[in-house]
């Protein structure tokens, strides 16, 4: 019993330790399987006195009862047995009874599906009272079924969006201002400006004041991602000196320019 599951059959509890007193499987059986057999709040409820009842991963039908006339466990010794035969299925956390047609025991290898729920049902009419319309509530839980997989089917559509004025409004550089220590850059900390939200194919000149050009950075003809990072060096492979720049970005036959600020610390650049 746990985050597993198997299937309990009438022949694995005896009618002698079992609650019920019967040898006949019912919902209370399932306190003769371990660890509910040394939970003292089940065995108040429902005891089993005998050797801990294993769970199988194999069907062997046998009678059952299942219909209980009242909400009391004492039910169980009286409920009528069914027409047919069947099995207790545990599935992590729940108990299902399972009557079988007549004659139709699953062969093996079969493949079942189980629909299940998380949360709570409200509502209905009965021994406990009125309680009108039956309402669900939905709960969060994890799904932690030993064996169990998930799968999933992503479908992601890559199509450029058109290049616009606004598209070109969200590319700004990050940080800024950037703030850096001149001389101290090192491979495993490198100085480094990411131009962001960039187009497909788009191209960024940066300048200094004085309109000279400092660098020219291509974005990836194929890359989905938007960013474009500097290793804030001009052409000639040094660090760019602190100061303000314009950033000049060309895509899709629209522009825009834009500026940063650049400082470096512990020089005179």
């Amino acid at each position: 019993i746990g985050a597993t599951w198997g299937i309990l059959n009438n022949s694995a509890v005896p009618a002698t330790t079992a609650y019920d007193q019967r040898a006949v499987l019912t919902y209370t059986d399932i306190g003769c399987v371990a660890p509910f057999t040394v939970i003292a709040a089940v065995q108040a409820q429902i005891p089993c006195t005998g050797t801990p009842a294993p769970l199988s991963q194999t069907v062997a039908p046998g009678p059952i009862a299942y219909k209980f006339t009242n909400s009391s466990f004492t039910a169980a010794r009286t409920a009528p047995v069914e027409a047919n035969a069947g099995f207790l299925f545990y599935l992590r956390g729940n108990t299902y009874m399972v009557e079988l047609a007549a004659g139709a025991d699953p062969a093996w290898g079969a493949e079942w599906t189980v629909r299940d729920y998380v949360g709570a049902i409200r509502g209905g009419n009965g021994a406990a009272g009125q309680f009108g319309p039956y309402i669900f509530t939905p709960a969060t839980r994890p799904f932690t079924a030993i064996g169990a997989s998930m799968k999933y089917l992503v479908s992601v559509d890559h199509t450029p969006a058109p290049i616009s004025d606004d598209l070109l409004a969200r590319v700004h550089p990050v940080p800024d201002p950037y703030y850096g220590v001149a001389g101290s850059v090192t491979t495993s900390s490198p100085a480094e400006i990411r131009f962001v939200n960039v187009p497909t194919a788009a191209r960024i000149r940066i300048y200094s004041t004085n309109a000279r050009l400092v660098r020219v950075l291509d974005a990836d003809a194929n890359g989905l991602n938007g960013v474009i990072p500097w290793d804030v060096k001009g052409r000639d492979g040094r660090l760019v000196a602190s100061g303000v720049y314009f950033y000049h970005i060309e895509a899709g036959g629209r522009t825009r320019v834009g500026r940063m600020t650049i400082a470096h610390f512990g020089s005179d650049r």
